[in-house]
């Protein structure tokens, strides 16, 4: 589960455009009311329909560019002021890779690989390649470069990107705004930063507040990690491994419970570990079925099917609409 940090920054940005905060928000479940509340989370599949709904409305394939360069440090809540408070942008990015996906909102990752000529900075996001996971490395990449350049003194020297999907129809933009070395198509999404920026000392730099925000990060995560209903937590477990789901016995370990006490939690909430994994598998298939046009076989794997006819006879037990009929829903058609 994540904090709302980043959509309430995706309704300013869309307000400002003259788009309703309820129609980004349609087939999310998101309650408006609850965006400022420090307690409200919500779920990646409601992120990416937010990000899916951004991008239909707008009728622009690379908003990611624009909503990035909208971002101030003070928008991202407490790892914000962490990260302004940070000695380098090293310890900035270590940092933001920890806390940004729980605390903010923020559906990509980054993974910092250092070297000794500086480091590469890998992003991460678990799902297929589409328009959505396209937003997000637009979206981070943008953010990276406007904030890093604000905390450092001057934007980073990267020598060389890479995105691992192909040039998309707005790429002119990745080199006008880049300015840099690109390479579409390429094994992993990933950004060659030089260390002389990497290591720079931070004009905002405070250790004692720093220290002091990054003891709060750590307890809202752990306050995130162990909160809400126990159906809740399991579903945050399905999404970090959702090609390989655990079984009772190791969803309980992981939970830190025991398997009865899990059974005895479930019940309690009118439900069962079997239907649970069965709704999340439903979601992901629908989603991806939804937003892009991969071959059933593909998202078969991506759910752990090892037999594509055992998952069309699944998901025909699910929504009881075979895939072809599904994907001719006006719901499941391009946005």
């Amino acid at each position: 589960m994540l904090r709302p940090v980043r959509i309430r920054h995706y309704l300013a940005v869309m307000e400002r455009k003259g788009i309703r905060a309820n129609d980004v928000l349609i087939g999310t479940d998101i309650d408006v009311k609850r965006l400022l509340d420090p307690a409200y989370l919500v779920d990646t599949s409601q992120c990416r329909q937010v990000i899916s709904n951004m991008i239909r409305l707008s009728g622009d394939p690379g908003i990611g560019f624009e909503i990035g360069e909208a971002a101030e440090p003070p928008d991202l809540g407490i790892i914000g002021y962490a990260i302004m408070s940070c000695r380098s942008m090293r310890q900035t990015l270590i940092l933001w890779g920890q806390y940004s996906q729980s605390l903010v909102g923020i559906m990509s990752q980054l993974a910092v690989e250092e070297n000794e000529h500086g480091a590469t900075v890998c992003v991460v996001e678990p799902g297929p390649l589409d328009e959505i996971y396209m937003f997000c490395v637009e979206e981070i990449l943008v953010m990276m470069y406007k904030i890093g350049g604000i905390l450092a003194g001057g934007k980073p020297v990267v020598e060389h990107l890479t995105f691992n999907f192909a040039a998309p129809a707005h790429a002119s933009q990745y080199h006008k705004y880049f300015r840099c070395p690109i390479q579409f198509e390429a094994p992993r999404t990933s950004a060659t930063l030089g260390r002389q920026w990497l290591y720079a000392p931070l004009r905002t730099n405070d250790d004692e507040f720093n220290q002091i925000c990054v003891q709060h990060c750590g307890q809202i995560l752990q306050q995130i990690e162990h909160s809400g209903p126990v159906a809740s937590r399991l579903r945050r477990l399905f999404l970090k491994t959702p090609s390989s789901l655990p079984k009772l016995d190791e969803a309980a370990k992981a939970l830190g419970i025991s398997s009865r006490s899990l059974r005895r939690h479930l019940q309690d909430e009118h439900t069962n570990f079997q239907k649970l994994v069965d709704v999340f598998r439903t979601d992901l298939a629908c989603e991806y079925l939804r937003s892009t046009r991969m071959a059933p076989k593909e998202i078969a794997h991506l759910l752990g099917f090892k037999d594509p006819s055992m998952f069309r006879r699944a998901f025909k037990l699910w929504t009881g609409k075979t895939i072809s009929e599904y994907r001719t829903l006006p719901s499941a058609t391009d946005d």
